[in-house]
């Protein structure tokens, strides 16, 4: 049997795993993924609180547990939880109860968090709430730009977010809505693939701007986000627009006489 010290020890590094798992939910959707480049493993330095530590096992499982006022610190990232636990047969790491990721830019909140080590994917679940709070920035080139727009503040919130961080492919699922300062758009998925900064929307899809401009398409809406290569294809889509109609005016408008009419009304 393990003993106590090598138990705590590596429920540690795994709970710490989770956690920067999770949060990588949060990145991505904000379509600010940090890690673009592998970096070789080195050891770093975790901090974990809980009221309770436990272990147990046998033949055919090893469980390691903490319950109560869980506090996990990484780097810049702070994970709050009820609970913890860390299925060593399976790989799978799970955080529950008032479940809250923070760091620099973003905060996320749900009932669980799920980090599956195995399949390379991370899972929260449950009333998720996302928070992100960018860095200022360097100047984009078009302020007005789809990009330029992400690095604002955006409060995310939906039934279940997931993140492959392999394939670095990000998914928001059920009730989703996306607001941003008067923005708000709402709709069932959101699939954002980092690599390709391309994102689909499907559902139900219904967006309406600052100036109460309106959009909806009941298909599927794909979007580039790369600066300088953006585009919007929509299946059925459907826009309420406010257009500028003003009266010719001045030189180039001809005013007509008192009394004449047009030459085909004589």
């Amino acid at each position: 049997m393990k003993s106590t010290g090598a138990a705590v020890g590596r429920m540690a590094v795994l709970i710490c795993a989770a956690a920067a798992l999770v949060l990588a939910v949060a990145v991505a959707l904000g379509a600010q993924d940090k890690d673009q480049t592998k970096k070789p493993a080195q050891k770093e330095e975790v901090t974990i609180n809980g009221d309770q530590w436990k272990w147990r096992g046998g033949s055919d499982k090893s469980i390691y547990a903490i319950t109560g006022n869980i506090v996990v610190k990484y780097k810049d990232m702070t994970l709050t939880a009820d609970r913890a636990e860390y299925d060593e047969k399976a790989r799978i790491v799970t955080a529950d109860g008032n479940l809250k990721i923070v760091d620099t830019e973003n905060e996320i909140t749900g009932s669980k968090g799920t980090a599956y080590l195995n399949e390379r994917r991370s899972v929260i679940e449950g009333g998720v709430k996302l928070i992100t709070k960018p860095k200022p920035a360097a100047e984009p080139k078009n302020p007005e730009s789809a990009r330029a727009k992400l690095t604002q503040p955006t409060t995310i919130t939906c039934d279940r977010m997931e993140y492959l961080y392999r394939k670095k492919i990000a998914k928001a699922e059920g009730n989703l809505k996306v607001t941003q300062k008067n923005r708000v758009l709402i709709g069932n998925s959101a699939v954002y693939d980092v690599s390709a900064e391309l994102l689909t929307l499907s559902g139900g899809v219904k967006a309406t701007d600052e100036n109460g401009q309106t959009f909806s398409s009941p298909g599927t809406v794909k979007a580039s986000l790369k600066e300088g290569a953006e585009w919007i294809e929509a299946e059925n889509g459907r826009a309420t627009l406010k257009v500028d109609m003003e009266e010719e005016t001045g030189e180039g408008a001809k005013k007509e006489e008192p009394g004449k009419g047009s030459e085909s009304s004589k």
